[in-house]
């Protein structure tokens, strides 16, 4: 499993999603990472909201994430609950 890509998607319900925006995911660390458009580096939030971890290993499968959103309308910032990257989510690279 090494060496693959492991994919965290913010869960926001299907009438928040027009009204809110994902404006970073917070690791277990307290480690900020924000939307980017850089993809050399191992952690990359798209522009849609998802977490892609490159290089996934077997560490990166016991930390947590939570992702951060802001509504569009309100400017209100609400933390989703935790979400473990479990390794069953890495894809392949076939």
């Amino acid at each position: 499993m090494t060496g693959n890509t492991a994919v965290l998607k913010c869960q926001v319900p299907s009438y928040m999603a027009d009204y809110v925006m994902v404006t970073a995911w917070v690791q277990d660390t307290g480690m900020h990472l924000y939307p980017n458009t850089d993809i050399g580096g191992k952690y990359t939030v798209l522009p849609n909201g998802d977490l892609y971890i490159s290089n996934a290993g077997p560490s990166d499968g016991f930390k947590t994430y939570t992702c951060r959103v802001v509504h569009r309308l309100t400017g209100k910032s609400i933390i989703s609950p935790k979400v473990h990257s479990a390794l069953s989510s890495i894809q392949t690279g076939d």
